[in-house]
């Protein structure tokens, strides 16, 4: 599909447009027009390499997926989350930052890490740890929702 949605479609969608078309009893061509009306700024196109890659992350990952996901989950147990560094001011900031200075440094979130090099010891010491969704486990269990 010749449309960021479906650059984005391929780095983090689950299904494949023919697999989404099988579930909404669509055809794939349906699929693609309604994927296409998706609204995409003017300024994508100018977009390469990390930045694209920034953008759909932004715009697309992060606020249909992750976001939603963050909330579910944290209704589901009974906690209130805050999601740091979304401040719509910080963004801002943080995309008015030459790509040669976000991205061409030897670690990774190079200006994230420096920006907290005295108080990380203290406070962020405790390794990164992630969760993961039972995909594999939903899937064997609901073969027939599939069909």
């Amino acid at each position: 599909m010749k449309h960021p949605v479906g650059e984005y479609l391929f780095y983090r969608g689950l299904f494949p447009i023919s697999s989404i078309a099988i579930i909404l009893n669509k055809s794939e061509k349906q699929v693609e027009e309604i994927l296409q009306c998706l609204p995409i700024p003017i300024e994508f196109k100018n977009l390469k390499g990390p930045q694209r890659a920034g953008f759909l992350e932004f715009n697309y990952y992060m606020q249909n997926q992750l976001l939603k996901d963050t909330d579910y989950m944290c209704m589901w147990h009974g906690l209130e989350v805050r999601v740091p560094f979304l401040d719509k001011d910080f963004i801002d900031l943080c995309n008015s930052i030459e790509p040669s200075i976000k991205f061409n440094r030897p670690i990774g979130k190079y200006l994230l890490v420096e920006a907290f090099k005295d108080k990380r010891q203290s406070r962020f010491g405790i390794g990164k740890s992630g969760f993961t969704f039972p995909f594999d486990e939903w899937f064997r269990n609901k073969k027939g929702f599939f069909k």
